[in-house]
């Protein structure tokens, strides 16, 4: 039996409904079984009707994918860098 993260079950419940609440593809996505992820939202949504808690909004989401595509941006350089350094290092000295 897997054991999930309280924050690995609260970003798949959160990428469900990101993309249009499609269970199934994300749940394959995630590697999950799709039971487990409708469990997940389930409590997720029993949750979030409790006044204490606040409902993530859209504009929440939208901020959190700008915030994610940035990192992946620079990443992307990141590693581009990297493989440009390795190039320059594993040259032969002897073919100057």
């Amino acid at each position: 039996m897997r054991v999930y993260t309280k924050d690995f079950k609260l970003e798949s419940v959160r990428l469900c409904i990101a993309n249009g609440k499609n269970k199934k593809r994300t749940a394959r996505d995630l590697g999950i079984p799709v039971c487990t992820l409708k469990s997940w939202i389930e409590k997720y949504m029993n949750e979030t009707t409790d006044e204490a808690k606040d409902k993530p909004g859209k504009r929440d989401y939208e901020r959190e994918l700008q915030e994610k595509d940035k990192q992946i941006r620079q990443l992307e350089e990141q590693v581009l860098i990297l493989k440009k350094s390795i190039g320059i290092f594993a040259r032969d000295p002897q073919q100057k």
